[in-house]
């Protein structure tokens, strides 16, 4: 029994182990995809499997499983690896349908595909033709013959309209490539719908083969409102019947074409189908009656005629302009507003009592929107009153709105009177006033234009038949002067609105003379005493131009006698222009005095108190100058005149005046003008001239010095010709040479020549004696004066000359120098002669002289070319004696020799340089200066740039070389420096410009802070205008640049 217990114990174990090894496989295999995913049933299919675990475990089977009882296995597997096998089915006559993947292993774990693998049939259904292909919704279910191909015996029929919504045929009988099927919709709507077969393997058809299920027609019983009018825009109308579909539209339609005239928007139908609303726009309908149509969503509309009418709107008036007219006129043309007007319509003037037409207007023309008529009515004869006015349209329709149109008499109209004046001393002033509308009994009025006040009534009146004359008298004694409004008021109380006038006035006023008659244009008060008579208090007088007769100057207030016969006032002068003016005296009622009485205007004569600046260089060509005063006139010229001739120097350009006549802005040209001091003169157009002695001085300029060239000589030299640039130098002037710390003269040059402008002078200086240095060179001009600036002259001793020293060795040894050797004079040269093995030296000759076995041989204080030979002898154990032979050289072959051009940069020498002519082998030193504040960069040999310092030895020559010495400047931020010179005060706008210039730069740049900028050396520059500026210099050398900047305030 415990045997028996433990042998349970130990299956059970086992059964536990085995169950957790085949949970380990199973999550260790997996089918992740497999290819293809389909097949037909008409063969074998070969699936390649892909996924993880194929080789964890072994697969006994593979099968394809539909359902319990439809399963099958592989015909054949092969695993590829661990990652993918594949498979051979064979799917002949197998159902068609979806099955799953199912792999089984001997561990009993079951691995399924989670995407089925399709079978299906080999051929998908094609649908060509259904009939019939439509049919009435009425008529279900409808019964068709689908044709076509590929269908099998489990194919379906479906309806799939186009909200997506599918039907599916409830019979369908198979007739091999035709399906007879049957079916309905649940909609009474109708519709289109698409014919689609599905086979039982899920292929479904996709040609567009349509049926369509016609819906029931609707019918329409009434509408209401039968009738709309043209001009409404919007007209709701409810339609009754039955049929009616959502989304259906009404239509108005001619009824004999058929044409649509009308179609509503959005419509709204009743849940039974049996009323739609609908709204139509009548604007531009033509007038009719019309068939109304319901059209529903399937196209059925129905065929029952019920009628709406559109008709015009009746007319509406709502006002007349002109709104009266007189019973005098025979045509006044009106303007009727309102609307509904026609062609063709025509306008009454109706009694308002009893109805009747009194006016009828002739042919009216009507705009195009119909709300303005014109027409024309003939009121003669008409009697007074009131009417109203009516429009008919030809359709018989009329307004109905009580219009008034008022005919009353004419009002009188005024033309002229006559006389139009009279005098306040006059009481009795006959008048005839001419115009058209006068009444017997009818009044003549003088009014105030102001207040309307009758100031004056005439007596009795007399009236032409015509009514268009009328005469009377008025009485003008006591009335005060003025013009007057003339009024003539008939016995209905109309009264003339013309302002014709009729003027009440004093006696024109006389004028004698002026005192005084004249004035300057300078004064802004003249008291003047104006005789005569006629003058009335507040009178004004005038100054009148007598050509054009235009008012130039006004006087205040004036004082007049008791009698009038004499008026004071003043006349402002300043600004007016010079001339004889005519004196006017105008009285407040406006009468002016006739006579010429003449009054003269001239300009004052002008004066000088200062200008500014008040000197100038000779060498100026453009001076402006402000000449300070008062009377100075546009178009005036200022003039520089000498002292004691008077004579004319100097003559400005134009001019420019302030407003004031206060100050003058002119320019003059000094060139060429001798120094001195001038009297300014300023000439106004009218030829007056100051007469106040201001001086201008005018001098010559200071000589400025910009750079020299050549800027170096040697103490060598007696004629060193320099040219010296600058500005300002004048005939004779001289070029020195200064020692810089004691202030010495060391050199003076000879006779120089200048250039038209001064601004470069050539000379020659005699170097011979000075001592090597550096001097400053200064200009100094005939007057005594000397440039204020100074550029640097080098003096330098000239270079030692060199010798050529040739040197050769025979065989058994070398030399070190060997071959041509150039050595500077007064120097030292020592030649080491170096033998072979079993070699000595024997001999050392200098120029075919023996000087001894010497192994190093030095040649001192070297003045004149030599050539030296080492002689080598064999060492002979036991020496035999020989006579002594005095070599002589050895023939020298035909030497070879080569070309060196050498040549350094601006502010370095190298020494020996040019073109040179050495023989083959020779080697030669160089040496290497460089001028202050330059570096060498480096030697260039054939182009190979080689590092030097001072010295550097071409050994030994084999070819012809180029050679260059490349030097730099250093860098520093003081090349682009400068300073400015301004004129005193600044006036002028014009600023000197002093800086060095560069022969090395590549290129210099000026900013002059005012949009103006320039290259290379400027030595001046001019603003436009005053304020504050920076003033940047930029200067570029080969390697380096510099930069300098300076505000100035102009």
């Amino acid at each position: 029994m415990i045997v028996r217990r433990v042998v349970i114990h130990f299956v059970c174990l086992m059964c536990v182990s085995s169950l957790f090894l085949v949970s380990s496989a199973a999550g260790a295999m997996s089918i992740d995809s497999f290819t293809p995913v389909s097949g037909t049933n008409t063969g074998q299919v070969t699936i390649t499997i892909t996924g993880s675990g194929f080789q964890s475990e072994i697969i006994d089977q593979i099968l394809l499983n539909q359902s319990v009882t439809n399963r099958f296995p592989c015909t054949s597997f092969s695993i590829h690896s661990d990652t993918q096998l594949s498979v051979t089915f064979d799917i002949t006559q197998q159902k068609v349908g979806s099955y799953q993947i199912w792999m089984k292993t001997r561990s009993l774990a079951t691995y399924v595909s989670q995407v089925p693998f399709k079978i299906m049939y080999p051929v998908s259904p094609k649908v060509t033709a259904i009939t019939p292909d439509s049919g009435q919704v009425n008529d279900q279910p409808f019964s068709c013959t689908v044709t076509g191909s590929g269908f099998t015996f489990d194919s379906l029929v479906e309806l799939v309209h186009e909200s997506g919504t599918i039907y599916q045929a409830s019979t369908v009988v198979h007739n091999g490539d035709s399906l007879s099927a049957s079916f309905s919709v649940d909609t009474e709507h109708g519709g289109v719908y698409h014919i689609q077969v599905v086979n039982g393997d899920g292929q479904v058809s996709s040609e567009l083969v349509y049926f369509t299920a016609i819906g029931i027609p609707p019918v329409v019983t009434g509408v209401q409102p039968e009738i709309g009018l043209t001009s409404e825009e919007r007209i709701q109308v409810t339609v009754t019947g039955s049929g009616f579909l959502d989304s259906c539209v009404l239509r108005l339609c001619h009824p004999d074409s058929g044409e649509i005239v009308g179609t509503t928007g959005s419509t709204v139908v009743t849940e039974e189908g049996t009323s739609v609303q609908g709204t139509f726009d009548l604007s531009g309908v033509t007038v009719g009656a019309y068939i109304v149509r319901v059209v529903n969503p399937d196209g059925q509309s129905n065929v029952e005629d019920v009628v709406f009418s559109v008709v015009h709107p009746a007319p509406v008036v709502i006002s007349v302009n002109p709104d009266s007219g007189l019973t005098s006129e025979e045509s006044v043309e009106v303007t009727i507003t309102g609307s509904g007007f026609l062609d063709g319509c025509v306008l009454h003037l109706r009694d308002p009592e009893s109805g009747e037409v009194v006016v009828t207007s002739g042919p009216t023309g009507v705009n195009e929107g119909g709300t303005s008529v014109q027409g024309i009515f003939d009121l003669f004869g008409l009697s007074v009153g009131d009417y109203v006015v009516r429009v008919v349209n030809p359709d018989g329709q009329s307004s109905v709105e009580d219009v008034v149109f008022r005919v009353s008499h004419s009002v009188p109209v005024v033309i002229s009177v006559n006389p139009d004046s009279g005098l306040t001393s006059e009481e009795s002033v006959e008048v005839t006033i001419t115009g058209s509308g006068f009444l017997d009994g009818c009044v003549l009025h003088l009014r105030d234009s102001e207040s309307g006040e009758i100031i004056v009534t005439s007596g009795q009146t007399v009236v032409t038949e015509e009514g268009n004359s009328v005469c009377g008298s008025f009485d003008l004694s006591g009335v005060t002067a003025g013009n007057y409004v003339v009024r003539v008021v008939n016995p209905d109380g109309q009264s003339n609105v013309e302002d014709v006038v009729f003027s009440i006035s004093h006696p024109v006023p006389v004028v004698i003379s002026v005192n005084p008659d004249s004035g300057l244009t300078s004064e802004e008060s003249v008291e003047v005493t104006v005789t005569g008579s006629g003058f009335l208090d507040g009178c004004v007088l005038h100054l009148r131009d007598p050509e054009s007769g235009e008012i130039v100057v006004t006087s205040g207030p004036t004082v007049i006698t008791e009698e009038g016969t004499s008026v004071q006032g003043t006349f402002d002068l300043s600004g007016v222009t010079v001339g004889d003016y005519i004196v006017r005296v105008v009285n407040p009622d406006g009468q002016s005095n006739a006579e010429d009485v003449v009054f003269s205007i001239s300009h004052p004569v002008p004066v000088v108190i200062s200008v500014n600046p008040d000197s100038g260089l000779t060498s100026e060509e453009s001076v402006e100058v402000i000449v300070t005063g008062s009377g100075f006139l546009d178009g005036c010229i200022l003039h520089l005149r000498d002292p004691e001739s008077g004579e004319i120097v100097v003559t400005s350009g134009p001019t420019v005046v302030t407003e004031e006549g206060n100050s003058v802005c002119g320019s003059f040209d000094l060139s060429g003008v001798t120094a001195g001091n001038y009297v300014v003169r300023v000439v106004n157009p009218d030829g007056q001239s100051n007469a106040e002695d201001v001086v201008f001085s005018i001098s010559h300029p200071v000589p400025f010095v910009i750079s020299v060239n050549p800027d170096s000589g040697l103490t060598s030299e007696e004629s060193v010709e320099v040219t010296v640039t600058g500005s300002g130098f004048l005939g004779g002037c001289v070029l020195h040479l200064r020692d810089p710390e004691s202030g010495e003269i060391v050199v003076t040059s000879g006779p120089t020549v200048i250039t038209e402008k001064g601004t470069s002078v050539r000379g020659s200086f005699d170097l011979t004696g000075v001592i090597a240095g550096e001097y400053n060179l200064y200009v100094e001009n005939p007057n005594g004066v000397l440039s204020f600036d100074t550029v640097i002259f080098r003096i330098q001793s000239p270079p030692n000359p060199s010798y050529e020293i040739t040197i050769h060795s025979g065989n058994g040894g070398k030399t070190e120098p060997h071959g041509i050797v150039i050595v500077s004079e007064s120097s030292d040269l020592s030649i080491r002669s170096t033998p072979c093995a079993g070699y000595t030296v024997k001999n050392v000759y200098l120029d075919s002289i023996p000087q001894g076995p010497v192994p190093v041989f030095t040649l001192p204080d070297i003045r004149s070319k030599h050539y030296l030979f080492v002689e080598f002898s064999q060492i002979v154990p036991v020496p035999t004696p020989i006579p002594t032979i005095i070599p002589m050289p050895p023939p020298t072959p035909e030497p070879i020799f080569y070309s060196i051009s050498v040549t350094s940069d601006y502010g370095s020498m190298i020494t020996p340089n040019g073109s040179i002519t050495v023989q083959e082998g020779s080697v030669i030193p160089f040496q290497m200066t460089t001028l202050t504040d330059f570096h060498i960069v480096h030697l260039l040999v054939d182009t190979i740039p080689v590092h030097v310092h001072n010295s550097w030895i071409l050994n030994p020559v084999t070819k012809d070389h180029e050679i260059h010495l490349v030097s730099d400047r250093n860098i520093s931020p003081n090349w682009a420096n400068f300073s400015l010179f301004l004129p005193e005060g600044n006036e002028t706008r014009n600023i000197s410009i002093i800086s060095e210039s560069y022969p090395d730069a590549t290129w210099e740049f000026w900013d002059f802070g005012d949009g103006v900028t320039a290259y290379g050396n400027p030595i001046n520059h001019t603003y436009q205008s005053a304020g504050n500026f920076s003033i940047t210099r930029k200067v570029v050398f080969q390697n380096s640049s510099s930069q300098c900047r300076r505000e100035i305030r102009i």
